[in-house]
């Protein structure tokens, strides 16, 4: 049988819906995977993931940000131009969707292009080519929450409202629809309660599990964080306020992902000590998982900002438990309960409040015994419950049964 997953991201940004397509490739169905041109850091990233999995069809739509400008900048005076449509004409010509998806025409065409039993939407800009394309084709289509899209946004933007109709518009028109968190599952129930939605953790395989070393005769104590983009609004301020606050303690910050000067600037100029603070290149998802297990601490650092924030639990997690990584949770709604349902795995903390994270980090730092246990907690927790062959095999479950169901 033939399965398309549509993203309107590239698939290396993108890593929930690439181990979908190959779990799904795996189990002997045909898979076809469209993508948007949207992330030229993933360029080479996405060439070797399309060498390693090569009976995966992979095909890009839209244009170039680098390799074909005109067409890029030509899509992006569309886009303003369908977002002033939609703010004084309410969805007319399909406006809604228009304006929130930088390629959502090319998308929908190349979609249209392409037969098959099941169509999967990974991003909110993807929802509209499924449906259209199971239209036409009298196909299946699922899609995947792994946000809690219209709680982006607060109640004042104009985007929330735009964001709230596309979902109002589509979501009911699923066959299923699989979330990446409890919470943002309940969000989405009381608004669309005869749904089904389906909670998928954003694991991965155990193949990946790196067990670090003990750091019980360990001076040092190394923090983890990662992300596409580092930048603010992560509370990493917090963070760098609180080693401030450690400087006679052999602490040092490690972030991974891209970053503009200023905010690496501004970075360097808030820490007292810059030798407290490395910065890594971005990598390949794969590498990840080595590069995290050098590391004692993962930081999970959100804020509250938004009901997004509040809802989801990032790849950040899993990743730090499959790399052996105790975790540092900001006390989020989704990340206070995923904490109380897995205890023993790492410590919470007030968001933005510096002195209970400076608390935290001497309690970690002085009693390495309790950092050990936390280590091996995690670890034990990534393999023998939350990794990807436990879930998938959710997943797998869940896209047979949508087939076979007429």
């Amino acid at each position: 049988m033939k399965i398309v997953i549509i993203s309107s991201g590239q698939p290396s940004a993108n890593p929930r819906a690439v181990k979908e397509a190959i779990l799904l490739s795996q189990n002997n169905f045909e898979v076809t995977f469209i993508y948007c041109l949207l992330s030229p850091w993933a360029d080479a990233f996405d060439k070797k993931l399309f060498a390693d999995n090569a009976s995966i069809k992979w095909i890009a739509a839209g244009y170039h940000p680098i390799n074909n400008k005109p067409g890029f900048w030509f899509a992006r005076l569309r886009k303003k131009c369908w977002q002033l449509i939609s703010k004084y004409a309410q969805n007319k010509f399909g406006s809604n969707i228009k304006s929130s998806v930088l390629f959502s025409q090319e998308l929908l065409k190349e979609a249209l292009k392409h037969k098959a039993d099941l169509y999967i939407g990974h991003n909110l800009g993807a929802i509209a080519a499924v449906v259209k394309a199971a239209k036409k084709y009298k196909a299946k289509a699922g899609f995947d929450a792994e946000d809690f899209h219209r709680g982006e946004f607060r109640d004042v933007d104009i985007q929330k409202k735009i964001t709230a109709s596309i979902e109002n518009k589509y979501f009911p028109l699923m066959d299923y629809c699989t979330v990446a968190s409890p919470l943002i599952g309940e969000a989405y129930k009381r608004i669309f309660p005869d749904q089904i939605f389906t909670e998928i953790n954003n694991v991965f395989s155990k193949k990946y599990l790196k067990k670090g070393k003990s750091i019980t005769e360990k001076k040092s104590m190394d923090l983890f964080w990662f992300s596409q983009f580092i930048g603010p609004k992560r509370d990493l301020e917090t963070v760098l306020l609180a080693l401030n606050e450690c400087k006679d303690l052999d602490i040092k910050l490690h972030l991974l992902g891209n970053i503009n000067e200023s905010y690496k600037t501004f970075m360097l100029e808030t820490v007292n000590d810059k030798t407290k603070i490395l910065f890594l290149s971005p990598t390949s998802s794969e590498e990840i998982f080595t590069i995290g297990s050098q590391f004692d601490i993962g930081l999970a650092t959100e804020l509250p900002e938004t009901l997004n924030r509040e809802f989801c639990l990032t790849n950040k997690i899993f990743t730090y438990l499959l790399s052996g990584n105790a975790i540092l949770f900001s006390d989020t709604k989704a990340q206070s309960k995923f904490l109380h349902n897995y205890s023993g795995i790492g410590l919470l903390y007030q968001s933005e409040n510096v002195f209970e994270l400076v608390s935290v980090f001497k309690k970690l730092y002085y009693d390495r015994s309790l950092l050990n246990t936390l280590k091996e907690n995690a670890l034990a927790l990534a393999q023998n419950e939350l990794n990807w062959e436990n879930e998938g095999e959710t997943f797998i479950k869940l896209v047979k049964s949508t087939l076979s169901n007429n």
